[in-house]
C-alpha cells in the first residue's frame, strides 16, 4: 500500500500475491487433510507457510512505517495490539475447535481441568499437540518483537536489522547442532521482510522484465529442493523466489477479469480466507466421512475447499458494504 494526497491506494500487485498465497494454502491443507500429512509434494509447498510471514513483515515497513513516523508511539502500541489480538484469536480458535470436537483429526482430546497444559502444548509444538492455524503463532510473535525493536530503535536506529543478523545467525548454529525451532525460523523469515520492505515497490515492479532470470534461479531452487530436501537456506530462498515470481505476475494482473477479482480479494482478506479454509476443510472431513468412491471424494472436497473459502470472503465482503455494525466487527476482528 501507498500514500497518495492523503488516501491509502492499494498495491494491487501485492493483493495479487497474497490472494495466490491463499489459493495455494487451500490445496495444501486440501492434501493434509484428505490425502496425506507426509509426500514428496511437501517440499515444493513448504514455502506457503513462511511467505506469510514474510509478507507480514514486508507490510510492517511499507505500510506501518510508511504511515507513521518512526518515533510516533502509536506505531508499537499498534503492532503490540495487533499482535496480541492474533494470538488471543489462535487461542479461542483452538479452544473451540476443541470444544466442537474433542478429538481432533490428530487424535488429541481436550478437557477444561487440564487447560494450562492444553494452553502450554497451542505454544509448544514439542508438549505433543498439533494445533490448527498454526501460522498465527509466528505472526503475533513478530508482530509483538517488531513492536519492542521499534521502541529500542529511539536509542538505536538499526534494532531490528541488527536483531534480523543475530536472529538468523542462532538459527543457522541452532541447525548445525539439531536444535530446530520452527516459530523461531519463521519468525527470523518475517523480520527479513522487514527490511526487505525497504525497497521501494517501483524498483521490484521494474524487475519485470528480468522475469526469465527470476524463472531461471526458481528452477535451480526447485533442483536443489529435490536434492538437498527444504533446508533452512533453501527455504529462505525459495519463499524470496516464489513471492517474487507471484509478485511480478500481480504487476500485470487487471482487476477487471473475473478470475482477477476473486483473487484480489482473497488477497485483502487473507487472513479471513485463512481461517475459514481450515474450518472449511474441517467440516468437509466430517460431511465426507461417509463417501466411499475416493475420486468424487478428492473432487467435491476441493472444489468445495475453494468455493465455500471464496464464498465466505465475499458474504464478509458485501456484509461490510451494507452494514457499518459488520464493518466495525470485521474491523475489531481483524484490523
Amino acid at each position: 500500500m501507498s500514500n497518495v494526497n492523503g488516501k491509502t491506494v492499494r498495491n494491487l500487485a501485492l493483493d495479487f500475491t497474497k490472494g495466490v498465497l491463499v489459493l495455494f494454502m487451500v490445496l495444501y491443507h486440501w492434501i493434509n487433510y484428505f490425502i496425506s500429512t507426509e509426500g514428496y509434494v511437501y517440499r515444493y509447498l513448504r514455502f506457503i507457510t513462511p511467505s506469510f510471514i514474510f509478507i507480514t513483515g514486508f507490510l510492517i515497513t511499507q505500510a506501518y512505517l510508511a504511515k507513521y513516523d518512526v518515533h510516533d508511539p502509536r506505531l508499537p502500541k499498534r503492532l503490540l495490539q495487533r499482535g496480541i489480538k492474533i494470538l488471543v484469536m489462535f487461542t479461542l480458535l483452538n479452544l473451540g475447535a476443541s470444544l466442537v470436537s474433542p478429538k481432533s483429526h490428530e487424535g488429541s482430546s481436550f478437557g477444561f481441568s487440564s487447560l494450562p497444559a492444553y494452553l502450554v502444548s497451542l505454544y509448544v509444538p514439542e508438549a505433543g499437540r498439533a494445533a490448527t492455524f498454526q501460522v498465527l503463532v509466528p505472526i503475533g510473535c513478530l508482530l509483538i518483537l517488531c513492536s519492542g525493536l521499534l521502541l529500542m530503535r529511539r536509542w538505536f536506529d538499526y534494532s531490528i536489522y541488527a536483531t534480523c543478523a543475530i536472529l538468523f545467525a542462532g538459527i543457522f548454529v541452532a541447525d548445525v547442532c539439531g536444535w530446530v525451532n520452527g516459530t523461531l525460523e519463521l519468525v527470523g523469515i518475517g523480520l527479513l521482510g522487514v527490511y526487505l520492505g525497504n525497497i521501494p515497490t517501483a524498483t521490484i515492479n521494474r524487475l519485470l522484465p528480468y522475469s526469465p532470470a527470476v524463472l531461471l534461479a526458481y528452477g535451480a531452487y526447485l533442483a536443489a529442493v529435490s536434492i538437498w530436501d527444504v533446508i533452512y537456506p533453501l527455504q529462505v530462498v525459495g519463499v524470496c523466489l516464489s513471492l517474487l515470481l507471484i509478485y511480478l505476475a500481480g504487476t500485470i494482473c487487471r482487476s477487471e477479469g473475473f478470475v482477477e477479482t476473486r483473487i484480489l480479494m482473497l488477497g485483502r482478506y487473507s487472513l479471513l480466507a485463512y481461517i475459514a479454509q481450515i474450518v472449511v476443510l474441517q467440516l468437509l472431513v466430517r460431511l465426507l466421512h461417509a463417501v466411499q468412491v475416493q475420486g468424487w471424494k478428492l473432487t467435491i472436497s476441493f472444489l468445495g475447499a475453494l468455493l465455500l473459502t471464496q464464498f465466505a470472503v465475499e458474504i464478509v465482503e458485501w456484509g461490510r458494504t451494507r452494514s457499518k455494525t459488520a464493518d466495525g466487527l470485521y474491523r475489531t476482528m481483524f484490523a
